[in-house]
């Protein structure tokens, strides 16, 4: 069962536009790990549905779930749904123009619901050669889109794989799958662009010594942009193409002397070379970072508004090394217009993980607490915020604060590897379904 807390609060502009913010409470989740967000999507009359994953310690132990949100912060409707033979483990959301609601479960299983949030159907798809459900085991994340009458869901685990299925039936048309052998490709999280779906991760090939590279590959998996790191940690989480560019942001590295820093980069014309298009980076470090500890910082989703500003979402340690998402505008030279810190009065871990800005410039933010040091129920959160960064407060569990003396901003000066950067992926090979 789902309860809801909420609090709606006025940015005192024109029109006093509402905004709020929602703590969601799953009274059956495990209080460590079982309530989080994994997706968003619009309806046509603007209403936001969120998408997620409740974790209990009952076999099928992961239920899936959307809830349906309008415009002043009520839950419209809800729907959950188990595969009784499976925990899968993924659930990612696309909506119709006639409000149809399509999510997709780790186990190549995809469910559509109507505009009056009943089953059409619920369909797991199994391999052609021996009839048996794909599973989730290895399957790692997935993405959702919806083109016309077809839904694409791409899933990376063990194997990278493409599935393209009948919206009208659930049935899969056509699918690919591919191995980069001992290579290995951590993906960790999806942009959907105006320019095309793409896979955000990293890669540790044992023929560059194991190095590492910030990752973007194309939905049909194949190598878009690869940016080097060397012996440090790298992760590319988010893509957007804004304003005729294309922003990536994640967590570099920059020695083995401190931890990992969030980091964007905004690129030009890629290049395989150089400093291959890289317009300017930004590195936000938490100030106490100061050796390889406790203080990384990361970067999950990026996002533009209609004047050129970027907004990014993610995570940074506070004092006491408690994770709080964070919440940053820039201009379009990347400098800091504001910074928001945002943690949850029980003292857990919190992560903000998605945002999308609609044509009046709100922001729609998805959040994340974990690790519940009171024992209660997993919690997570769903904000509709103004773009002037006026919610410094106290709202429902979650209390918001400047961060602007948290942190430094400064330039990242990427060094390319010495020669082009190798192309990783591959190994493809058709599926006859």
């Amino acid at each position: 069962m789902t309860t809801i807390q909420q609090v709606i609060f006025l940015d005192g502009g024109p029109g006093q536009i509402d905004y709020w913010f929602n703590q969601l409470t799953d009274t059956n989740a495990n209080s460590t790990t079982g309530y989080s967000l994994t997706d968003h999507a619009f309806d046509s009359l603007g209403n936001i549905v969120v998408a997620g994953t409740s974790v209990n310690n009952t076999w099928p132990d992961n239920k899936h779930f959307w809830h349906k949100i309008g415009k002043n912060g009520d839950i419209l409707a809800t729907r959950t749904f188990s595969d009784s033979n499976s925990a899968s483990d993924v659930t990612d959301i696309a909506i119709d123009s006639s409000d149809n609601i399509y999510a997709a479960l780790g186990n190549a299983r995809f469910v559509k619901w109507d505009s009056s949030y009943n089953i059409v159907y619920s369909k797991q798809n199994t391999w052609s050669n021996s009839n048996q459900n794909y599973g989730d085991s290895g399957v790692g994340g997935g993405s959702l889109t919806l083109s016309g009458n077809s839904l694409t869901y791409y899933s990376i685990g063990n194997n990278r794989r493409a599935m393209q299925v009948d919206a009208s039936t659930g049935e899969t048309t056509s699918a690919t799958t591919a191995s980069a052998g001992n290579t290995i490709f951590g993906v960790s999280g999806f942009g959907k662009t105006s320019q095309g779906n793409f896979l955000c991760g990293y890669v540790q090939s044992p023929s560059t010594n194991n190095d590492n590279y910030w990752m973007v590959a194309t939905t049909s998996l194949s190598q878009q942009f690869c940016f080097y790191s060397g012996s440090t940690a790298a992760i590319c989480r988010g893509i957007d193409y804004i304003n005729g560019n294309y922003y990536i942001v994640g967590l570099r590295q920059v020695d083995n002397s401190v931890a990992g820093d969030a980091l964007m980069y905004k690129l030009g014309s890629y290049s395989s070379s150089g400093n291959q298009g890289i317009l300017w980076s930004r590195r936000i470090r938490n100030i106490n970072n100061t050796s390889n500890g406790s203080y990384q910082s990361q970067f999950y989703d990026v996002a533009g508004d209609s004047e050129g500003n970027i907004y990014t979402v993610g995570h940074s340690p506070n004092p006491s090394t408690v994770t709080g998402g964070i919440i940053m505008k820039f201009d379009s030279s990347g400098t800091v217009v504001w910074s928001r810190f945002i943690q949850h009065t029980n003292n857990s871990a919190t992560y903000v993980t998605k945002i999308t800005i609609d044509s009046n410039d709100t922001l729609w933010v998805n959040i994340d607490v974990k690790g519940n040091s009171s024992g209660s129920s997993d919690v997570c959160g769903v904000a509709k915020l103004p773009s002037n960064g006026l919610f410094i407060g106290t709202y429902c569990g979650f209390t918001v604060t400047d961060w602007s003396g948290g942190f430094t901003n400064s330039s990242f000066n990427h060094t390319q590897q010495n020669g082009s950067t190798p192309n990783i992926l591959g190994g493809y090979s058709t599926l006859t379904l």
